[in-house]
């Protein structure tokens, strides 16, 4: 596979060093009147000619973003103030789908509450609208963007990235992007802790409900699934892992297909808890009981987890500090403030409730 997913549209070079040099300035790096590298250490730092430079350095200058004194070099200056707008922010997902998810509801309600006392508003748009660039930002309606859209190769968050007029926190995107401000969770530790729990307790067929392969955190949790497996011996069987899409509808006759391979899995694990609790009912529907037949496991502790009978063991995804913390480096790259962590990457936890059946407290 590729090491490199994401394909990037063609921008000018002169127009990357500007926007790199504006985004040092906007984050701090280069406080009001420092002096920025000399034209030749740019050249150097970027790899780029000496017309690139001068180009990149006019236009930030005609810009207002740097002072040029002569025989003396390039300053930073202040960064000019935003026009007075409605003081709002954006949140961009994939799908209109999405929105009713109770995974989207819990975050967007853990951003909501870090908003309420900034008297800051949020405003709620999908990729699937193609007119949502024009009605939140060229309308500037908003004045930053928190984006949870984790394809690998989505061109819209990409050309987003590469126009840094407005800030913009990534949420779940792929950890190998080094370049861009986000929050991220450990998806593939998640997936690891959670396929150990069930070879402590004897499993070595375990089927995986996969979410998107399309998506970051889905293929993080497929390279822990495959992984964990391997350093515990056992050779992964691509017939137990089926893609679901997060289609929950699509889930028995899925589970009919597990269960007519010619050793039947005897514990699932779930890209969400969702479709946890439909591979749940479904099983109990053709008279297995859980958890002595089977074990599930779900993944991001929602709210049905905790609901079902018998309870759902699943992985904790910190929901409300994902809030938080995209909220609070939103609103500081709005104010061109410095993020000192740019890239944060928060730990998942298991949950052990009733779904899994043993006797393995010790592991949490």
């Amino acid at each position: 596979m590729n090491s490199r997913l994401i394909e990037e549209p063609p921008v000018p070079l002169y127009y990357k060093v500007k926007n790199d040099l504006k985004q040092k300035i906007l984050n701090g790096v280069y406080k009001e009147g420092d002096l920025l590298p000399t034209e030749r250490e740019i050249c150097e730092l970027y790899e780029v000619s000496r017309i690139t430079v001068v180009k990149s350095l006019t236009e930030l200058v005609n810009e207002g973003w740097i002072n040029r004194r002569q025989g003396k070099g390039s300053f930073a200056a202040k960064p000019p103030e935003r026009e007075a707008i409605a003081s709002n922010i954006g949140f961009v997902t994939d799908k209109l789908e999405l929105i009713a998810h109770p995974f989207f509801t819990g975050l967007v309600s853990a951003i909501k509450s870090e908003l309420l006392e900034k008297d800051v508003g949020l405003l709620i748009s999908t990729l699937e609208d193609g007119l949502w660039h024009t009605k939140l930002i060229k309308n500037k309606r908003v004045n930053g963007i928190i984006s949870m859209t984790p394809q690998l190769n989505s061109q819209d968050i990409i050309e987003l990235k590469h126009n840094r007029e407005i800030p913009l926190v990534l949420l779940f995107n792929d950890r190998r992007d080094k370049d861009s401000i986000s929050v991220n969770i450990d998806w593939k530790k998640g997936m690891s802790i959670a396929i150990q729990y069930l070879l402590k307790l004897g499993h070595t067929r375990i089927a995986f409900l996969q979410g998107n392969s399309a998506y970051a955190p889905d293929q993080e949790k497929l390279e822990g699934y495959r992984e964990t497996l391997k350093d515990a011996g056992i050779e992964p069987d691509d017939s137990l892992i089926i893609e679901t899409l997060y289609e929950k509808e699509r889930v028995p006759e899925l589970i009919q297909v597990f269960l007519d391979v010619l050793v039947p899995p005897t514990a699932f694990v779930c890209a969400d808890d969702v479709l946890a609790e439909k591979t749940m009912r479904v099983l109990k529907e053709m008279g297995k009981n859980i958890p002595d037949d089977f074990s599930i496991i779900g993944f991001n502790d929602m709210e049905v987890a905790s609901m079902v009978s018998p309870t759902l063991t699943t992985v904790r995804i910190p929901l409300e500090e994902v809030g938080r913390l995209s909220t609070q480096m939103l609103l500081k790259l709005m104010h061109g403030e410095a993020i000192v962590e740019r890239q944060p990457l928060l730990q998942p936890e298991l949950i052990i409730r009733e779904s899994c059946g043993g006797d393995c407290k010790e592991y949490a």
